[in-house]
């Protein structure tokens, strides 16, 4: 399907939903620094000053935390909400782009993959579209208003803290191909399985008539057994691996 048809759609009916999510990782991501300046203007009154910090320090760290937990979340739900709302206009387009495809290019795909590629690579591309959309537009913005706070401590860890967020930004890039290469395997074997699945919800009474159902099932269930023992294990192993350093970026930002 063509992705530059599908990041026309997404740009036209998902646009405000992307705004409030990267709204709400702007948010998100000045009320941390926020919280961390207090925070340390607060060790410093106490450890260097030797008295306890004032009542305008305490306010604003309870404000900022407020804002953390109600605001930010408020952000996302409604990102959220215009998500849901705007699915059905998306999915719609996504759908009329498929059925304009030449018909010489549908035969080419059996039915197990035309439903899988009209319900996954939609899903898939918005997700991609979504994340890269508010990294791009977030990281630069937090990271001028913590360049802004923290302009007079050390340089090395400014450039620290900036390397991190690009790092976070970037990381997905940097395992494309190795996950693009087990999203291809899992499409094959989920191809094949729709494919097997339709031809026995098709063809039941024929092969109830002629005593090969349970067969056909197992022969799905050794589709299965095959692409968890060849793929299902590597990639959930790498997912996590991929997982746990994404992790360990957002905690060290």
């Amino acid at each position: 399907m063509n992705r530059k048809v599908i990041g026309r759609d997404v740009r036209k009916t998902m646009m405000g939903a992307f705004m409030l999510y990267a709204a709400r990782k702007v948010a998100e991501g000045l009320v941390m620094v926020e919280i961390v300046d207090y925070l340390g203007s607060m060790a410093d009154e106490v450890l260097l000053y030797g008295h306890n910090a004032n009542v305008g320090m305490y306010v604003g760290m309870v404000g900022a935390l407020l804002a953390l937990v109600f605001f930010v979340p408020l952000l996302e739900t409604f990102a959220e909400l215009l998500m849901f709302k705007q699915s059905l206009p998306y999915c719609e387009r996504v759908l009329k782009a498929f059925l304009k495809k030449p018909y010489s290019e549908l035969m080419k795909m059996d039915a197990g993959d035309a439903e899988y590629r009209v319900e996954q690579d939609p899903i898939d591309f918005y997700c991609a579209y979504s994340d890269v959309f508010t990294n791009t537009l977030a990281v630069p913005i937090v990271g001028a208003f913590l360049l802004f706070r923290i302009k007079d401590i050390n340089v090395l860890y400014i450039l620290g803290a900036f390397l991190l967020a690009w790092i976070r930004v970037l990381l997905p890039v940097f395992f494309q191909k190795k996950l693009g290469e087990f999203d291809k395997e899992k499409r094959e074997f989920t191809t094949e399985l729709r494919s097997a699945e339709m031809i026995f919800s098709e063809r039941t009474e024929t092969f109830v008539t002629l005593g090969i159902g349970m067969p056909w099932i197992k022969h799905m269930d050794e589709l299965f057994r095959n692409y968890y023992i060849k793929v299902g294990r590597r990639f959930g192993a790498f997912k996590a691996r991929y997982t746990n350093l994404k992790k360990t970026v957002s905690l060290l930002n």
